[in-house]
């Protein structure tokens, strides 16, 4: 696992790749359509926090980034945002049901058993609110509801 958190770390960093998070059409629609009214809404994988926070929080919800590079949390907490580190997706440090929804936006074709991460979403998502799971493929979202 060192090597993960250290590659993501690297990734972030000014010798990294460290892109620029940022909304696009799309995801701002899908965010209008399926984003809770009230609640916490926890972004897995966060990075700087720039993809999903701003919309987050303009929608007047509480946003809680997560993330496994110190990295990435260090640039979203640098840009306002509330953000964990984390272990892996697999790993939330939430209790059941406390989270009304989750964003994960390119991240899950990342992870070695994606599948354990969703599990792990829809242990502390709570009951009957949607979550987003977006791919890689700008407009190819997918919503799942527990």
């Amino acid at each position: 696992m060192a090597n993960v958190n250290e590659y993501y770390n690297t990734y972030w960093s000014a010798e990294g790749f460290k892109p620029t998070g940022h909304s696009w059409p799309e995801l701002l629609d899908c965010f209008s359509r399926y984003l809770p009214a009230t609640g916490r809404v926890l972004d897995v994988g966060c990075g700087d926090g720039l993809t999903t926070g701003p919309a987050v929080q303009g929608a007047g919800l509480e946003y809680q980034g997560a993330d496994v590079s110190e990295t990435g949390v260090a640039s979203a907490r640098a840009n306002g945002f509330e953000a964990l580190l984390i272990e892996g997706a697999d790993r939330l440090p939430f209790a059941d049901e406390s989270v009304a929804a989750i964003t994960c936006i390119e991240v899950l074709e990342h992870l070695f058993a994606p599948q354990d991460a969703i599990r792990e979403f829809l242990r502390v998502l709570e009951p009957r609110t949607p979550d987003m799971v977006r791919n890689s493929v700008r407009g190819q979202g997918r919503v799942l509801t527990s």
